[in-house]
């Protein structure tokens, strides 16, 4: 019987052009200042305004979420995150709520109790394609997953 799920699946979101510009804004505004202020301020800029925005400016293209036959690596602003499907109890969408606007991501229920929100794949309201079809994926790499081992 083949496999409907496709072995390997990457899941990323357009909003990272944006982060990464922001933090091309920062990075460059505390270069900038750093070189035209006295040394305490520099060293101010360099550490508040610069890193922080040099750190965006590396992470957020490479964010994602790679979604194998194997389990799910998510790839956000910090270490990667990794389960095996035997990990995971359910894939669920999370809701993160702001001050005007909801967003709704998925995210994975570990069998241990922990919750993991991918929030890199944010999406505004539930009929989000691209969040659907990351949720829909990923719970039928875990269906697949599941029937494979209880065979």
């Amino acid at each position: 019987m083949q496999s409907q799920v496709k072995s390997r699946v990457r899941f990323s979101s357009p909003w990272m052009v944006i982060y990464t510009l922001i933090g091309a804004i920062l990075a460059l505004t505390g270069i900038a200042t750093v070189f035209e202020t006295d040394p305490l301020s520099a060293v101010f800029y360099g550490v508040c305004v610069a890193s922080p925005g040099l750190w965006v400016l590396v992470k957020a293209p490479f964010s994602r979420v790679v979604s194998t036959r194997e389990g799910v690596v998510y790839y956000g602003m910090g270490r990667p995150f990794r389960a095996s499907w035997g990990e995971v109890e359910s894939i669920e969408l999370d809701v993160i709520n702001g001050a005007v606007f909801h967003s709704f991501c998925p995210g994975v229920k570990l069998t241990s109790g922990r919750k993991v929100a991918f929030q890199n794949l944010a999406g505004f309201g539930r009929s989000n394609r691209r969040v659907s079809r990351a949720v829909a994926h990923m719970e039928g790499a875990l269906a697949e997953y599941r029937r494979s081992a209880s065979a």
